[in-house]
């Protein structure tokens, strides 16, 4: 329930998502709305970047066929870790979602969940785009 005169700050989402589009040109596919009218993952992606990655592991018989490493980004010294799979089967967008979002499907691979903590969940996105005013989080 909101309550008045709590603050909440939140981070700036058009710095955060493009960060993370610089990173992954596969998150760049996504987030563009390309996606849906391309297929084939990685094959639909550009290669060129400006980034430095490094080849850690790379083995094509392998689940993860390959793992790269970004020593600094963006001038923040903590290194990224990019891994690579191709996985075969139906595809089922709602499972990988919950995977990562469902909290107690996290559990089971996730020892961090226990720590989390959530004081003020967003439950009503509208309310929140009206607070925020013009940056909004999601378009609802």
């Amino acid at each position: 329930q909101w309550q008045p005169g709590v603050e909440i700050e939140l981070p700036n989402f058009e710095a955060l998502f493009d960060r993370i589009q610089t990173a992954s040109p596969l998150a760049k596919l996504v987030m563009e709305g390309d996606s849906l009218q391309q297929e084939g993952g990685f094959q639909a992606i550009d290669g060129s970047t400006d980034l430095k990655w490094r080849r850690i592991e790379a083995n094509a018989h392998k689940t993860v066929h390959r793992i790269d490493k970004l020593d600094s980004f963006q001038n923040i010294k903590t290194p990224l870790l990019r891994f690579r799979s191709t996985i075969k089967g139906p595809c089922l967008g709602e499972r990988f979602s919950n995977f990562i979002m469902d909290l107690e499907e996290r559990k089971k691979w996730d020892d961090q969940v226990a720590h989390v903590e959530e004081m003020y969940p967003i439950n009503d996105l509208v309310a929140v785009n009206d607070i925020l005013g013009h940056k909004k989080i999601w378009n609802v």
